[in-house]
C-alpha cells in the first residue's frame, strides 16, 4: 500500500469512515487487508472504485467479511477484480446487490475461477 494515490487515500478514508460508523471493517485479517490493497491497486489503475457510495462500501465490507470466513476471494485475479468493480457499479446504479446472502456472495466469489 506504499504507492497509494490521492484517489486511493480518499477511498481508504471512506472505508475507514464506514468502519467508524458501523464497525464492519474493524476485524479485518491480514488476508482481508491484502484483498483491500488489491482493490485499491485496481482503483489506481482504472479508477473504477473511486465513486463508491456508502451502500457499495457496505457490500465491499460484506465481501471482505466473506473472505475472512472462507478465504475464497483472496486469490482473485485482476479480471475478477474488474468484474467485482463492475458489480459494485451496478449496485450503485440499481441497488440489486445490496441484499445478497452469504450463499450469493459465495457464488459471486466463484465467478471467474
Amino acid at each position: 500500500m506504499i504507492s497509494l494515490s490521492n484517489q486511493d487515500l480518499t477511498l481508504l478514508a471512506s472505508l475507514l469512515n464506514l468502519a467508524q460508523e458501523c464497525e464492519i471493517l474493524i476485524s479485518l485479517s491480514n488476508q482481508d487487508l491484502t484483498l483491500l490493497a488489491s482493490l485499491l491497486n485496481l482503483a489506481q489503475e482504472c479508477e473504477i472504485l473511486i465513486s463508491l457510495s456508502n451502500q457499495d462500501l457496505t457490500l465491499l465490507a460484506s465481501l471482505l467479511n466473506l473472505a475472512q470466513e472462507c478465504e475464497i476471494l483472496i486469490s482473485l485475479s485482476n479480471q475478477d477484480l474488474t468484474l467485482l468493480a463492475s458489480l459494485l457499479n451496478l449496485a450503485q446504479e440499481c441497488e440489486i446487490l445490496i441484499s445478497l446472502s452469504n450463499q450469493d456472495l459465495t457464488l459471486l466469489a466463484t465467478i471467474g475461477n
